[in-house]
């Protein structure tokens, strides 16, 4: 009988469509990210939430690295709560020829390390990653590719939502590969998300430059 001290399990249903089974974690996922980001005023409790599901889910679907991302995100998001987000006022920037490719570099080489690092935590902690690691590769590429976007947001540079876009296209693909189809429509919306905030970020960046 299933109880809630397993309510994070992806066994643990609250829906069944034919072969399709909806888990808890799966839902919970979906909402706290989609909420987090249209409503302003508590947003950054509830993205704090999502980081803590995010951690659970991404665990029990081999994307280490993603897993490993939440913390780091969490605790990012956690300072930014508390500071208010105090770069709000800020002008919104665009990175420069170096900006980018720089930001590019930050992504792929600790992804490199990461990659490597996924493929042996099975082999160190068994106990706690029984499961190989799977897109070793593209799990990486997004972990680090989150934190940067993220980091880049704060500092309002629209490359952010650059990135954004591209981390939940690839996620979309992924999720749909796994056949977790509710968390896939959820990254749908937040790739809806991103697309429209470049399109106004850059609108306000060319306002500005004027």
């Amino acid at each position: 009988m299933e109880t809630l001290s397993t309510f994070w399990q992806l066994d643990f249903h609250v829906l069944k469509l034919g072969p399709y089974s909806l888990s808890l974690i799966e839902v919970l996922v979906v909402v706290f990210s989609l909420t987090g980001t249209y409503f302003s005023r508590l947003g950054w409790l509830l993205t704090l939430l999502a980081n803590v599901c995010f951690f659970l889910f991404f665990h029990q679907i081999q994307l280490y690295g993603l897993m490993a991302a939440q913390v780091i995100l969490f605790i990012f998001n956690l300072v930014w709560g508390i500071r208010s987000g105090t770069t709000n006022g800020q002008p919104i920037k665009k990175l420069d020829s170096m900006g980018l490719i720089i930001s590019c570099i930050a992504i792929f080489m600790p992804s490199i390390s990461l990659v490597l690092a996924l493929i042996e935590l099975p082999s160190y902690f068994p106990e706690y990653f029984p499961l190989p690691a799977t897109f070793a590769m593209l799990d990486a590429l997004l972990a680090i590719g989150s934190i940067v976007a993220t980091v880049l947001l704060a500092r309002r540079f629209t490359e952010a939502w650059v990135y954004w876009i591209i981390i939940h296209s690839l996620l979309i693909v992924v999720l749909a590969w796994k056949g977790y189809y509710v968390a896939t429509a959820g990254q749908m919306v937040l790739l809806g998300y991103a697309a429209n905030e470049y399109l106004v970020w850059r609108s306000l960046w060319r306002q500005e430059k004027k």
